[in-house]
């Protein structure tokens, strides 16, 4: 597993440069985990990152917030349903 912060020079939010708030990591079935912190609205970032970094080669597994389980791919749930979800 090989874990990536992503910097706040890749944040296009101002939002996401303030202090506080959630912290999202994202795993990929290669081993890959983005983690973002500072996001303020976790459903609503997760609706924007998603379709972004989901991919058929690189799909993503399992999602946390705030170091909780809310995506496990290995559960059979379905990602759109959470993506609805209040977290």
């Amino acid at each position: 597993m090989k874990k990536y912060h992503v910097d706040d020079q890749y944040r296009t939010n101002p939002m996401s440069l303030k202090p506080g708030g959630s912290v999202i990591e994202i795993f990929h079935a290669s081993g890959i985990v983005l983690e973002y912190d500072k996001i303020k609205f976790p459903p609503k970032y997760l609706r924007e990152v998603y379709p972004k970094v989901n991919t058929i080669d690189n799909p993503i597994v399992r999602i946390t917030v705030d170091g909780q389980n809310v995506f496990d791919r290995n559960d059979k749930q379905d990602i759109y349903s959470l993506l609805d979800l209040d977290i």
